[in-house]
């Protein structure tokens, strides 16, 4: 599969124009959270670009050597209430989508008021759609703090 070599450059373009998107539909989030580990750096760009202070994290894994399809589960609890608040949760990518699903069936279980979702790429077969993304590609994108 072709890569495309985010730079630290474009990575906060990307941010600037993610945060732009959620500005614009007026959604004011009470809580961002990041999901583990991709979503931290873009999560902590927004949280500045929209003037959210309350920033959390929550883990999302999958098993990478599974013979068979293996579903992401959960591994790192929010550790924060929700409940009632208007969360925007945020990845660097989307693939296929079942990460995002899975949080989204998590953090609906804690009864927050809305819960969307932000990434920076978006790949044209997820079975999951984000509320906000900035680019669609069919390529391995590659952050900043990504391959050695």
């Amino acid at each position: 599969m072709e890569k495309h070599h985010v730079s630290f450059e474009e990575l906060v373009t990307l941010c600037k124009e993610l945060a732009e998107k959620v500005r614009k539909s007026k959604f004011k989030p009470d809580v961002m959270i990041g999901i583990s580990r991709g979503g931290w750096v873009p999560a902590r760009f927004l949280s500045e670009y929209l003037g959210v202070e309350l920033l959390a994290s929550i883990g999302v894994k999958s098993y990478d050597d599974c013979k068979k399809h293996c579903k992401p589960y959960v591994f790192e609890d929010l550790g924060l209430k929700v409940k009632g608040l208007k969360v925007l949760v945020v990845d660097e990518v989307v693939d296929t989508g079942e990460s995002l699903e899975v949080v989204k069936e998590y953090l609906d279980s804690f009864s927050p008021s809305e819960v969307k979702f932000a990434v920076l790429h978006c790949k044209p077969w997820s079975k999951f759609k984000p509320d906000f993304s900035v680019r669609q590609t069919d390529k391995w994108v590659v952050y900043p703090w990504g391959e050695k």
